[in-house]
């Protein structure tokens, strides 16, 4: 119901008494990792992966736990990549590894490789989650991306059109679609451009002989 703060409170009393229930955690660090998202803070996301972090301890064979906590890494991306974008990989490769039919950690986990511009990986993990799941428009979306970083304006177009025809209003894919085919069309011209003559170099005169 989006009543976050009332969750929080409930679980953390809850945990007071059962400090011991990985579910309680999970859920109490799902309650805080849903209310920083509705107002993006690092302080939130920190304390909601430290919360996963406690589930996990007490139960690692969750893979949900896993690729929630990567999740919240990936957001914090914005504040240390580097340390947070490989912790979001180990996160969700765990996922991956406990359930390895897990789509969407397929999918977040290629969406980090595109915005570390791994374009092989994002790609094979991209595709692993279509494969998986494919009716599922925001992995199309990010593979329209890396296909449009490697100017396969093709497939890029095909891909973001298929997001917006699984999830009508998918403005982020609408707006990327616009820009591939302004992109396509400018490579076309370039290529349909004819070359410019090239003008032939001036004779060279001849240097007088220095006198002996």
């Amino acid at each position: 119901k989006g009543q976050y703060d009332a969750a929080i409170a409930d679980y953390t009393a809850y945990l007071k008494i059962r400090p011991d229930d990985a579910g309680g955690w999970f859920n109490l660090a799902l309650a805080r990792y849903y209310k920083t998202q509705a107002n993006p803070n690092e302080a939130g996301y920190r304390q909601a992966a430290a919360d996963v972090s406690q589930a996990i301890k007490l139960d690692a064979k969750q893979a949900s736990y896993w690729h929630v906590r990567g999740g919240i890494y990936s957001q914090l991306m914005i504040v240390d990549f580097v340390p947070s974008r490989d912790r979001a990989i180990a996160d969700y490769s765990e996922a991956i590894r406990l359930d390895p039919k897990y789509a969407s950690a397929y999918r977040e986990r290629g969406i980090v490789y595109e915005r570390a511009n791994r374009a092989r990986e994002a790609l094979a993990d991209l595709n692993t989650a279509i494969r998986l799941d494919p009716k599922n428009a925001t992995a199309f979306y990010t593979r329209a991306k890396v296909y449009g970083a490697q100017k396969n304006y093709v497939a890029a177009r095909r891909d973001a059109e298929t997001a917006i025809k699984l999830f009508p209003n998918y403005d982020a894919a609408k707006i990327y679609l616009n820009y591939i085919i302004d992109e396509d069309r400018k490579a076309a011209a370039v290529a349909k451009k004819p070359p410019t003559p090239q003008t032939a170099p001036a004779p060279a005169r001849p240097q007088p002989t220095p006198a002996a």
